[in-house]
């Protein structure tokens, strides 16, 4: 929720029809409650969804909306790039390694709620650049996604290449 609250109500100000989905709980749950109570047809909140609801939520946006700065890898923008949905993401901890910007999402700087405005307001007013980030970010899905299989045949090679060198 880091700068989220402040920037989806300056996004809902001018957008009535937009529509925030927020999906699990955590430290800043009361700030969710705020944001529901104060704008009760503009900000949705689950606690917590199966993975077929969580999917299907992710079908129904333009995009994901990860404005958090202490992310590892980012795995739920993995989740959003396999159901072919952009990111709007911050530039920081491991999200930069999976989002490109302007190609499969709009990165914004830590803390920058002002970028967060534009960015937002950027895929929800343009919704062939919607698309045009959800196409890319399905691609990137594709260049990250590796089934069981697929990682024991890479780590199979890396090993194969090691011994290989050491002969």
């Amino acid at each position: 929720m880091r700068g989220l609250d402040a920037a989806w109500r300056r996004v809902a100000a001018s957008r009535p029809d937009a529509r925030l989905t927020i999906v699990g709980h955590g430290s800043q749950l009361a700030v969710v409650q705020r944001l529901v109570a104060d704008l009760p047809k503009q900000v949705v909140h689950h606690p917590s969804l199966p993975p077929d609801d969580v999917a299907a939520a992710l079908d129904e946006a333009r995009a994901l909306v990860l404005p958090s700065w202490p992310e590892g890898l980012g795995r739920v923008v993995l989740e959003a790039f396999a159901r072919g949905r952009g990111a709007v993401a911050t530039a920081a901890g491991g999200i930069p390694d999976i989002v490109t910007d302007d190609r499969d999402g709009l990165l914004v700087p830590p803390g920058d709620v002002a970028a967060l405005v534009v960015a937002l307001g950027r895929v929800l007013d343009d919704g062939a650049l919607a698309v045009r980030l959800g196409a890319a970010a399905r691609e990137s899905y594709e260049r990250w996604h590796q089934t069981p299989a697929d990682f024991a045949q890479a780590y199979a090679e890396l090993v194969e290449r090691v011994l290989a060198g050491a002969r």
